[in-house]
């Protein structure tokens, strides 16, 4: 005699041990793809960061009156402290004693700072000589 197959549909426990399966196939995935998300993000903010310090040195370099001194601006949801100082006055001194001689010409420091909720995420360090 054969024996009856009971084919009539799925058993309950089939039917959890296939979603298990499915979700522990699919969170990894879904990790990865989240993880991709955020770290795209951060490097947009870094690239937009970089992009913004040299846009604000060149236009610094270029510009015929500097302001010595400290200045923060917002602007993209970004912090952008600069700052301006003039380093002739520390350069005299060594060049004094190197025997060097600067006629009429002037050194500024120009320091760019990008900062997005209280991280600094470019920094970029110039120097403009003024003759």
């Amino acid at each position: 005699m054969k024996a009856k197959i009971n084919n009539k549909g799925t058993t309950m426990i089939e039917v959890v041990v296939s979603i298990t399966i499915l979700s522990l196939l699919t969170l990894p995935i879904i990790t990865l793809f989240y993880e991709s998300v955020k770290m795209n993000k951060k490097s947009q903010e870094q690239m937009t960061a970089t992009i913004l310090a040299e846009n604000f040195i060149e236009d610094i370099k270029t510009s015929e009156n500097l302001n010595i001194g400290q200045v923060t601006k917002y602007e993209n949801g970004f912090n952008i402290n600069i700052k301006i100082e003039e380093i002739e006055k520390e350069l005299e001194e060594q060049n004094k004693k190197d025997n060097i001689c600067i006629l009429n010409e002037s050194l500024f420091k120009i320091t760019v700072e990008i900062v997005k909720e209280n991280t600094l995420l470019e920094k970029i360090v110039s120097y403009k000589l003024i003759i």
